[in-house]
C-alpha cells in the first residue's frame, strides 16, 4: 500500500509466522503431554499398587499445578 515500507511489512509477516509456529509447537507439546500422562496412568493401573500409585500421581500433579513443586526440584540433589 502507498506509504508502507515493504521491508517492514515482510519483517512483521515473518514475526507473525514464527509466533504462529511457536503456538502450534506449544499446543502439540500439551497434547503430547496429555497422551503421555494418560498412558502412564494406564500402565500404573496394571500394577498391584495401582491405588497408591494413582493417589501419589494425583498428589504430585496437584502440587505442580499449584506451583509448589517446580520442575527444577526434580533434578536437585
Amino acid at each position: 500500500m502507498p506509504g508502507e515500507d515493504a521491508a517492514e511489512y515482510e519483517a512483521a509477516q515473518l514475526v507473525v509466522l514464527v509466533a504462529d509456529d511457536m503456538w502450534k509447537l506449544d499446543r502439540l507439546a500439551r497434547i503430547e503431554k496429555g497422551i503421555t500422562l494418560g498412558r502412564i496412568a494406564e500402565l500404573l493401573g496394571m500394577t498391584q499398587t495401582a491405588g497408591k500409585a494413582g493417589r501419589t500421581a494425583n498428589a504430585l500433579m496437584a502440587l505442580r499445578a499449584c506451583d509448589y513443586l517446580r520442575p527444577w526440584t526434580w533434578t536437585r540433589t
